[in-house]
């Protein structure tokens, strides 16, 4: 595909390999060619993969006859396949063996006759796995991202939700 920007060139994406877990291209290359056609930079997209999950590992960028790591990105290892029930319960990978998604609710463990055998949705660390851990720049300064978990505070009323973010910090800013 390609996106015109009027007086300054445009972009062109490449598509590369198919994705092992769909059936979908991942990007594997975009280039800027100014307004007179001439190439200027192209970026080029490497993937590692865990679990089958595409993750986009480093970004190199070539300008003119240079080609330098422009970015790398670390993530928190350890997701399980797609198909997996480890989810605490908000989704997140939990790392329990579980083989239903249904929490551990006492009075729904058996409705109409029919037993559900609950999960353990517990929350824990591992909801970390597959969510961006640094970015690394040419300069050697990085980005940092910490996360922590959601939390769930009961009280006389019933229970809140409480969502909390992530937050990160940045190390020598470069490019």
């Amino acid at each position: 595909g390609l996106i015109t920007i009027p007086g300054k060139g445009y972009i062109k994406f490449t598509p590369g390999n198919n994705r092992q877990d769909q059936a979908w291209k991942m990007l594997s290359k975009v280039e800027y060619f100014d307004d007179n056609n001439l190439l200027q930079n192209t970026y080029n997209l490497i993937y590692t993969h865990e679990s089958m999950h595409p993750f986009l590992s480093e970004i190199t960028k070539t300008d003119g006859t240079e080609t330098i790591r422009y970015r790398k990105f670390n993530y928190n290892t350890g997701l399980p396949g797609y198909s997996s029930y480890s989810q605490d319960i908000w989704g997140y990978y939990n790392g329990k063996y579980n083989t239903s998604l249904y929490p551990d609710i006492p009075e729904f463990r058996r409705v109409n006759g029919v037993v559900y055998l609950p999960g353990n949705r517990d929350v824990n660390e591992k909801a970390k796995a597959g969510s961006i851990k640094e970015i690394i720049y040419p300069t050697g300064g990085k980005t940092v991202f910490e996360f922590e978990n959601n939390k769930v505070f009961n009280n006389t009323s019933g229970v809140s939700f409480v969502r909390t973010n992530g937050r990160h910090y940045h190390e020598g800013f470069g490019e």
